[in-house]
Formats: structure tokens, sequence, C-alpha cells
């Protein structure tokens, strides 16, 4: 991993590139601070409402079968996202988060599962994608498990 002591000063040496420097750096620092702590997602109270209306919106215009089944939220990560619109964001439907990879430092339960598995395991009506990696295109599986569609 790189530390301070790596970034290059040399790309800024004349006076008007000075702010683009402690740009970069605090970048960088706060990079390294976010990975440190798994804080890849600071969502905002404005952020988890809109979603909670979103997700209450779409949620009501399901039929009544398909509305009790928890939400999942792939590559949920600690869990952060699931925490505050569980608590906050005002969802008629659970918020499960699942991951793959077990977190150090979770904030609420989380499931350790494939995403894939977990789709067809909790059939749910709506599902979330966290952190999707780039290259992968999850959703092509989701589109056959019947409750997702």
């Amino acid at each position: 991993m790189l530390d301070a002591s790596e970034v290059s000063f040399t790309r800024y040496t004349h006076s008007d590139t000075t702010l683009g420097f402690f740009t970069d750096f605090f970048k960088f620092r706060l990079g390294l601070f976010a990975a440190k702590h798994n804080l890849y997602l600071l969502p905002t109270r404005e952020m988890v409402e809109s979603l909670g209306r979103h997700l209450r919106d779409t949620l009501s215009s399901l039929p009544p079968e398909r509305r009790g089944s928890p939400i999942l939220d792939l590559g949920g990560g600690t869990g952060r996202l699931a925490y505050w619109l569980n608590t906050i964001g005002n969802v008629p439907a659970q918020v499960v988060p699942v991951d793959v990879v077990p977190p150090s430092n979770p904030m609420v339960e989380v499931i350790v599962m494939d995403q894939q598995e977990a789709v067809e395991k909790y059939q749910p009506s709506i599902v979330l994608a966290s952190w999707m990696p780039s290259e992968l295109d999850w959703t092509k599986g989701w589109r056959h498990v019947p409750s997702v569609r």
C-alpha cells in the first residue's frame, strides 16, 4: 500500500499548481483513511431518505404477495447502507446486507454468501448492488430468478 511519502512532488513545481498538489494529497490521505476504516460509502440523510422513498414506491407498486420478502443489499460490506435504510429510511421491508467476504467491523449482521446464491435462497423482490465489481454483471443471473423480475 502506498503511503504519503510516495506522492510525487515533482509535478507540482509552479505556484499555480500548489492547490492541485494539496487537493491530490488530501484525496490520497482521505483514500488511505477510508480504506483503513472500510469507509467506501458515507450515506447522507438526504440520500438515505431519498432511496427509502424510492424503495417504498417500488414496493407499493408490486403485487401484495411480493412485498414481504427482504430487500437484499448485495456487496453490502459492513452493512452501513442497510443499517441506515432500516433505521431512518422508513422502508417497509427489511434491508439485509450480503457479502461474500466477512467484514472485519460490521455495523449489523451481514450474511456471508455469494450474491447469486443469496438471490436464489431469499427470493427478494428488490435487489440493491452496493459494490458490484467492475467488469462483472451480477444482474445477468438475477434476471433468471422469478422474484426479481
